[in-house]
């Protein structure tokens, strides 16, 4: 365990695993906090909050093919 406090690539190596860690932990929070909050919505609650989430997807897809429309000249 010494060699990795011992040296720059070690310490690196404890860094990006120290945020990947974190980034993880913050991904599965998340994703309990969604599930939590949809179990308590009501069901009309619940197909208001899918449409709006249909739309959301839809006008970032959208807006994402409006810019594949300008060719690349380099």
């Amino acid at each position: 365990m010494d060699f990795l406090f011992n040296s720059n690539v070690g310490i690196i190596l404890v860094v990006v695993a120290a945020i990947f860690g974190y980034w993880l932990l913050t991904k599965v929070i998340s994703k309990i906090y969604n599930w939590i909050k949809w179990q308590r919505m009501n069901p009309t609650e619940r197909k208001y909050e899918k449409i709006r989430q249909q739309r959301k997807r839809n006008h970032n897809a959208s807006s994402k093919k409006s810019n594949d429309s300008f060719p690349y000249i380099p």
